[in-house]
C-alpha cells in the first residue's frame, strides 16, 4: 500500500505527494509510478513498503506493460527497455536494454514470465524470450540476431496487428481485421485451438466472431467480440473462466 504498514486499508490514503505522477501501473503485489521528469517510483513486494525512486529514465518514458512475475517494459521514443527483478533483491535491472526494432515506433507491449511482445506502428510484432523455442511464433534460425542472450525476430503474420497480449508462456495477438493469432504453451488449452499441445508456429484461431479485444491471464485467455460478448478458454482451476465449473475448456 505504500503506507509503511503491512495492514489492510479501507479508506483512501495519500502516499505520493512530492512527485508529479503522470502514470501508474500495478501487477499482483507491486506498483510503479512514472513522474513527469522521467523517474520511476516503486513500492510493494520485493520493492519496498514506501514509494521510492528506482530508475532515472530518458525523456518522456511510458510504462507499456508489467508482468505479474518479474518484468517491467518501458518505452521511450523509438527504443524499449525491459527490466527484470533480481531474485530476493529489492530492485530491478535492465536485462534487455534498448531492444532493436529497426527504428520502428513501438506502440504497445505485453510480457509473461520471461518473454514478451513489442507491437510496432507498422503492425509487426517483435518477440523476445529467454531459453524457450515456443515463444517466437516460428522455429528459431541461426540468422536471428542475438541481444544479451535473448533472441529477437519478427513474428511471421500476414496481417497488421493492433493488439498484443501474453500469458505466462503463451501469446495472443489481434489483427486490424478482427482475427486472432496464437502460439506458445498450451497445456491447459489456453490457445483455444481445440487441443492441449504446445504450438511453436503462429496459428490463426478458427473463430467465427469478429474480435475487438484480447486479454491473457496466467494460463487462460479472454476474447471480447465486436458484439461485446466475452469468450473464454484455458485453465479454470480457480474458476477464472466464469463458467461455474473447475475444468479447462
Amino acid at each position: 500500500m505504500g503506507t509503511r504498514k503491512l495492514l489492510n486499508e479501507s479508506s483512501p490514503r495519500r502516499i505520493i505527494s512530492y512527485h508529479n505522477i503522470k502514470q501508474i501501473k500495478s501487477s499482483n503485489n507491486t506498483n510503479f509510478a512514472l513522474t513527469d521528469k522521467g523517474v520511476l517510483v516503486g513500492w510493494g513486494e520485493d520493492v519496498g513498503q514506501t514509494p521510492h525512486l528506482l530508475i532515472p529514465l530518458s525523456r518522456n518514458p511510458i510504462v507499456w506493460a508489467i508482468s505479474n512475475y518479474n518484468q517491467l517494459i518501458i518505452r521511450s521514443e523509438r527504443s524499449c527497455q525491459v527490466f527484470q527483478k533480481i531474485q530476493n533483491l529489492h530492485y530491478y535491472y535492465a536485462f534487455y536494454s534498448n531492444v532493436s526494432t529497426n527504428h520502428k515506433q513501438i506502440i504497445g507491449a505485453s510480457c509473461g514470465v520471461d518473454h514478451g511482445l513489442l507491437l510496432c506502428a507498422d503492425g509487426s510484432v517483435v518477440p523476445y524470450a529467454e531459453n524457450s523455442k515456443l515463444l517466437f511464433g516460428a522455429p528459431l534460425k541461426s540468422a536471428m540476431q542475438l541481444y544479451n542472450g535473448f533472441t529477437v525476430s519478427v513474428v511471421p503474420i500476414n496481417e497488421k496487428i493492433v493488439k498484443v497480449a501474453s500469458g505466462a508462456y503463451h501469446n495472443v495477438v489481434l489483427s486490424e481485421n478482427g482475427n486472432v493469432h496464437v502460439w506458445g504453451e498450451n497445456k491447459y488449452g489456453q490457445l483455444g485451438v481445440g487441443d492441449q499441445m504446445d504450438h511453436e508456429n503462429v496459428m490463426k484461431l478458427n473463430f467465427l466472431e469478429m474480435v475487438d479485444d484480447i486479454i491473457c491471464g496466467e494460463y487462460h485467455t479472454i476474447l471480447i467480440t465486436k458484439k461485446r460478448e466475452a469468450f473464454v478458454f484455458g485453465n479454470n482451476k480457480s474458476g477464472q473462466l466464469g463458467i461455474g465449473k473447475d475444468i479447462e475448456i
